[in-house]
């Protein structure tokens, strides 16, 4: 979250999940990220976590083992919302993964 609020793209591109940084540079990931406003986040709480989900990692076919968090976040400082991640344990380190539709934006 800090990573993201700060807009420090080259960290946070540095822990994306190593399926998805194959498909994206982080100049190309900074540059998309650049070109939109970016919401502020605080994490408020988490809601529930679950060990060993089976998933996809978009953009790819590979299917591996997640931890699937749900969480909620308040964007702008007023709005909480739901968020549901999945977390890629890898090298390591825990790795996040961006959405289908924030791959499929960011490689255009």
């Amino acid at each position: 979250m800090a990573q993201f609020n700060a807009e420090d793209w080259d960290k946070h591109y540095a822990t994306l999940v190593s399926a998805q940084r194959k498909l994206i540079s982080a100049k190309k990931y900074a540059a998309c990220r650049n070109k939109k406003a970016s919401p502020t986040f605080k994490w408020i709480k988490t809601a529930s976590t679950k060990a060993n989900v089976k998933t996809k990692i978009p953009g790819t076919s590979l299917k591996v083992r997640a931890t699937r968090v749900i969480a909620r976040l308040r964007m702008y400082g007023t709005v909480t919302v739901p968020v549901t991640a999945h977390m890629f344990y890898e090298e390591g380190e825990w790795r996040w993964s961006m959405t289908k539709e924030n791959l499929s934006g960011c490689q255009r």
